[in-house]
């Protein structure tokens, strides 16, 4: 190891480049990891086994590239333009700096090789090593433009196989030693003659070739894995909270803490997330570096006895990195969410290794699921919350810019803003042209000079604090290039999980990001069919917009059971059956029957923890029922208004939370869901003590176009992202993914958050759905009344109303509403008191 730099600033050491060991130092002012990161650019942690393809027992690895048309294929994933931007810019030194790392850590076993279980394998894993050290001098000699021979003499074999291996050779007779370099002259003889004198393999092959084999020879390589303390796996909708969980555990994740390790976890690029569980003695023994691979056998055989007691479990898949929706932090505690509501919570040895572990699955999301999309604050890249901050997209190649810009722009003047693939600090400013000629749309490319916190177009001398405040200055102005006129009007963003080619494909992969984005058919309808004599209906509950609301019961059948016997119809009366809600769709609209179908046949198709569950459609006569799931403390506005004062703004939090995993959700399926209020969320469970949280649904409901204000909070940042959600254009709100981190991140600044303001509530206001119909009682020739119980509390405490509605076939309306203004102006003890109108 060379001798660090004596002076004061920040070094890191790089123990492979292509000059050799050496360190980079920054000796004065201010430079965050990522700078580092990007002048050493030849750290590669990120790394996808068979990433070459030789290995025909593993999956594929490649990046998303368009084949013909707008359809995706796939291009090679260490392809050089498409990762310039990664590395130093000079040509295929990244692959160069991949093999020399893995060189270092074949010859200094930092990475574990194959168990070595019998004398066949450790013969055959002597071989493989002494063709590794082919392939190296082989590699050499072309860099040099030298003879394998004439290497293989000036370099000696044993610096270039595992040093435990060289050791193991030291030790051996003169014969043996003899012996083991005939063999190995013999390999460097053939593989000159055959191979790299028929000019078979050039550079790169063999670099290929190496890597190929190290990953056969030590599966640990490009695979990280974490010794933890403590692991639990729950779901999101348990009753216990990830956050209190996180606060209680904070007090012993200290720095200088180190709790006995009792799971190991590991994280690959293929393969995702797995953990197990470790004994005691195999945690104190797993060391960084490796043990002499060659001592395999002879312990093996000092400690078959305690074989059976410290072999530790197999690994258990928990997730693949699209299945992240967010990740939270608090000193040394780690809680992973998933889109299926799962829960990983870890306490690592330390904060260190806590954010460590973080940044490591935050960039592998962004290589696999999202490349403008961060799960963590507190690791994420500087540059990365600039481009999300700005509407930036990542360096993305011209046919995926073009194919954006066609799809997205309906009319003159569409635009997107990107990295440039070659130069880091250089911005693009694409700009779609629309041929007047008929001939293929094109695009033209506008460099923009990223120099610190300043960006400025070239060619203009003006200087902007962000990229949205050139763009919007650009809108005023004409873009000339040559004798083409461009103007700049409409931006397309950056769009969740979009594919391009900063996006990687593998084979085989164990996520469901993939059937997420699948669209739902539309075009059929797709509902469970339940039959009249399988429902009963109970009290009535309310009204819908164009429903009448009950409760009611499904009756199940046995699994055996044939639907068509007697004896089960006859005794489906002593069944109580599961409670459920049955929404009736009104006889004045029956016009909307496929619509209520369609509503039906959508819900059906979409399944979350934290959405109201469709049961089936039943026809009974005329009347189109929907059975839904019953969710026991109904509408979350009304439950509000009952526990107002025992509901605390974590607990607010919480559902927010959940409401967002929801919509998150429905936005991977590229669904909306058009009034998303109080009344349309469901609680299922209270959650108002301190030993479990809430759970609440969210039921699918109509679109709504009334617009109203929301109070502001104290918190600045909840101002902030209430802002953001409410932008006119949608193409500007958060999505739903970004949702979900700003409340985690919101929710640990600021637990006190409350409403700064009570909004005016208009006490004539009535609202249908608290109906509950009790009795009629009357009819006239223009209109009908009935007696309701008005219940908004849901507690049966509600008053008695008389509802007078006006028949549709008679359009009487002014005379109805002459009535209204008589009766508001009327005000005597035997006269019918007006309350108000219904909503």
């Amino acid at each position: 190891m060379c001798e660090p730099p004596q002076g004061q600033g920040t070094h890191v050491y790089l123990f492979w480049t292509k000059d050799g060991e050496r360190y980079l130092s920054h000796t004065c002012g201010e430079i965050t990891a990522e700078d580092l990161c990007i002048l050493a650019a030849e750290a590669c942690r990120y790394y996808f086994r068979n990433w070459h393809g030789l290995n025909e027992k593993e999956p594929n690895v490649s990046r998303y590239a368009l084949r013909s048309g707008t359809d995706q294929g796939g291009s090679p994933l260490l392809e050089i333009t498409a990762l310039e931007y990664l590395v130093l810019p000079v040509p295929n030194l990244f692959a160069s700096c991949l093999s020399k790392k893995a060189k270092y850590e074949f010859v200094n076993e930092v990475v574990q090789m194959e168990d070595v279980q019998s004398e066949e394998e450790l013969s055959r894993f002597k071989n493989e090593s002494l063709g590794m050290a082919v392939l190296h001098l082989s590699h050499q000699a072309m860099q040099t433009g030298s003879t394998l021979q004439d290497v293989a003499k000036k370099v000696s074999f044993l610096r270039c196989i595992p040093r435990s291996f060289a050791k193991h050779i030291s030790k051996d007779n003169f014969l043996t030693k003899i012996r083991i370099r005939r063999v190995f002259s013999d390999f460097v003889q053939t593989f000159q003659q055959h191979t790299v004198d028929k000019g078979r393999l050039g550079t790169h092959e063999i670099m290929y070739k190496y890597i190929s084999t190290l990953e056969h020879l030590a599966p640990g390589f490009g695979i990280e894995s974490f010794a933890v303390s403590n692991l639990e796996l729950r779901d999101d909708g348990d009753g216990s909270s990830s956050y209190s969980n996180m606060t209680h555990a904070q007090g012993v994740s200290k720095d200088t803490f180190r709790a006995p390790t009792t799971h190991e976890i590991m994280v690959t690029g293929t393969k995702g997330i797995q953990w197990r569980e470790v004994s005691s003695q195999k945690a104190q023994a797993n060391t960084y570096f490796r043990n002499d691979p060659l001592n395999y056998m002879r312990k093996t055989k000092q400690q078959s006895s305690q074989l059976s007691a410290n072999t530790p479990n197999k690994w258990t898949f928990f997730c693949d990195f699209p299945d992240i929706i967010h990740i939270g932090i608090t000193g040394a505690n780690v809680c992973i969410s998933t889109q299926d509501n799962h829960c990983m919570e870890v306490q690592m040895n330390s904060s260190q290794e806590a954010r460590s572990f973080i940044s490591l699955l935050d960039g592998y999301y962004r290589l696999t699921a999202d490349a403008h999309h961060y799960l963590c604050h507190e690791v994420a890249p500087p540059r990365v919350v600039q481009s999300e901050a700005n509407g930036l997209h990542g360096p993305m190649h011209d046919d995926f810019v073009l194919m954006k810009l066609k799809k997205e722009a309906a009319e003159e003047g569409a635009f997107l803003v990107r990295w440039s693939a070659l130069d880091y600090h250089r911005i693009i400013l694409a700009v779609l042209n629309k041929n007047e000629n008929g001939s293929t749309p094109s695009h033209k490319q506008f460099r923009i000079q990223h120099k610190g916190s300043k960006f400025c177009l070239e060619g203009w001398d003006r200087e902007f604090s962000s990229m949205k405040e050139l763009t919007n200055s650009l809108k005023t102005f004409v873009l000339k290039s040559g004798s083409d006129s461009f103007t700049v009007k409409k931006c397309c963003y950056p769009r969740q999980a979009e594919l391009s080619n900063l996006l990687i494909m593998r084979e085989g992969a164990k996520h469901r990001a993939q059937t997420d984005n699948v669209l739902l058919n539309m075009t059929q309808l797709r509902f469970h069919q339940i039959k009249d004599r399988e429902i009963k209906q109970g009290q009535h509950l309310g009204r819908g917009t164009r429903t009448n609301i009950y409760s009611g019961r499904l009756l199940v059948r046995g699994g055996d059971s044939d639907e068509d016997d007697e004896f089960n119809n006859n005794n489906f009366a002593d069944r109580k059956g599961i409670q459920v809600v049955l929404k009736i769709l009104d006889q004045s609209h029956k016009d909307i029957a496929l619509a209520f179908f369609e509503t039906a046949s959508f819900m059906s198709q979409v399944s979350h923890s934290h959405l109201v569950f469709v049961h089936g459609v039943s026809v009974k006569g005329s009347e189109n029922i929907m059975v839904e799931e019953f969710v026991e403390f109904g509408p979350l506005d009304v439950f509000l208004r009952k526990e107002k004062a025992s509901v605390t703004p974590q607990w607010k939090f919480i559902v927010a939370k959940q409401l967002a995993s929801a919509l998150n959700y429905l936005e991977t399926k590229r669904l909306v869901h058009g009034n998303v209020c109080a009344k349309n969320i469901l609680v299922a469970r209270r959650g108002l003590d301190h030993t479990i949280t809430p759970f609440v649904k969210l039921k699918k409901s109509t679109f709504i176009s009334k617009k109203g204000r929301l109070a502001e909070p104290s918190s600045q940042e909840l101002a902030s992202l209430i802002s953001m959600c409410l932008t006119y254009e949608p193409v500007e709100r958060p999505s739903f993914h970004i949702v979900l981190r700003k409340l985690k991140e919101i929710m640990l600044k600021n637990p006190d958050i409350s409403p700064s303001e009570t909004l005016y509530k208009d006490p004539s206001m009535y609202h249908k759905r608290y109906l509950k119909k009790m009795r009629d009682l009357g009819e006239g020739h223009f209109g009908k009344v009935t007696l309701y119980l008005y219940d908004p509390n849901n507690d049966g405490t509600g008053e008695q109303v008389a509802v007078k509605a006006l028949k549709q076939e008679n359009g009487h309306v002014e005379s109805w509403m002459k009535e209204i203004e008589i009766l508001k102006s009327l005000d005597h003890i035997n006269i019918v008191k007006y309350k108000g109108c219904l909503y």
